[in-house]
């Protein structure tokens, strides 16, 4: 299983908020993740 650090959207509609997640390669972007590293807020 090949991992990748990726940025997983959440938050509100017109406000995104990111998280940093490892995740399997093939997964979606709002895929099941592996552990979260920590949040960007891009505002």
């Amino acid at each position: 299983m090949a991992v990748r650090i990726r940025l997983a959207r959440f938050g509100r509609r017109h406000h995104p908020i990111y998280r940093i997640v490892v995740m399997d390669s093939r997964s979606p972007r709002e895929g099941n993740y592996i552990d979260i590293l920590g949040a960007y807020d891009p505002k």
